[in-house]
C-alpha cells in the first residue's frame, strides 16, 4: 500500500519535491503493476522519479497520469524482479505550485487486473499542499491620485503580499477609488 504522503507547506510559485513509499503488504508476489498519479490543475511541470530516474507516464487521460512498473527493467529491478512481502519501492515527485485552489495530488496502485486474476487496487494516498503554515505579510501602498476628498479625485491603492516564507497566502489587489458629486466624473 501506498504510505502517508508527507504535507508540503507551499507558496505559490514555489518549486517543491516529496518521497512517496510504496509497500508491499501482501503474502504473495507482484512482478509488474500500474502507479497513477492524479495531478491538480494548480500544479505544473509534474515529475515522478525512481532511484534518481525521470519516469514517463505510459498514457494520459486528462489531469491523470499511468505508470507501469514492470520490476524484470531499469530502473525497478529488484534482484529477483519481483515486488515481495517486506519490500518497498520510493518514489520522488517533483513539481511547481501555480495557484491555490485545485493543488491535491492523488496517488494509487493497481496490479493483477489481466484475464485470470484478482484485481487489487490500493487506497487513494493524497499528497496535499498548506498554504496556512503562516500569516501573509500584507503592505498597503499608494500607487496614483491624492486622498483629496474634498474635490473630485482618483486614488489607487495596491494591497501585496510581500511574504516570502511558505505558507503565507493572500491576493495581491489593486483598488481605485473615485470620489465625486452629481454631474462630475
Amino acid at each position: 500500500s501506498i504510505q502517508a504522503i508527507p504535507l508540503i507547506n507551499a507558496i505559490i510559485g514555489g518549486s517543491y519535491s516529496r518521497t512517496i513509499d510504496l509497500d508491499q503488504g501482501g503474502n504473495g508476489t507482484i512482478s509488474s503493476f500500474t502507479y497513477y498519479v492524479v495531478v491538480g490543475s494548480d500544479i505544473a511541470n509534474y515529475q515522478l522519479t525512481h532511484n534518481g530516474t525521470n519516469l514517463t507516464p505510459s498514457s494520459t487521460n486528462g489531469d491523470t497520469l499511468f505508470y507501469e512498473v514492470d520490476l524484470s527493467t531499469f530502473p525497478f529491478n529488484t534482484g529477483n524482479n519481483l515486488f515481495e512481502n517486506g519490500e518497498r519501492i520510493t518514489f520522488t515527485e517533483s513539481f511547481d505550485v501555480t495557484g491555490c485552489q485545485n493543488t491535491n495530488i492523488r496517488h494509487q496502485a493497481y496490479w493483477g487486473c489481466s484475464i485470470g486474476e484478482i484485481c487489487q487496487i490500493s487506497p487513494v494516498q493524497l499528497g496535499s499542499l498548506n498554504f496556512g503554515a503562516s500569516a501573509p505579510i500584507v503592505t498597503v501602498t499608494e500607487t496614483a491620485g491624492t486622498p483629496d476628498f474634498c474635490s473630485p479625485t482618483t486614488f489607487h491603492v495596491r494591497i501585496e503580499n510581500t511574504t516570502t516564507t511558505a505558507g503565507g497566502t493572500a491576493y495581491n489587489v489593486d483598488i481605485n477609488l473615485g470620489l465625486g458629486h452629481n454631474q462630475s466624473p
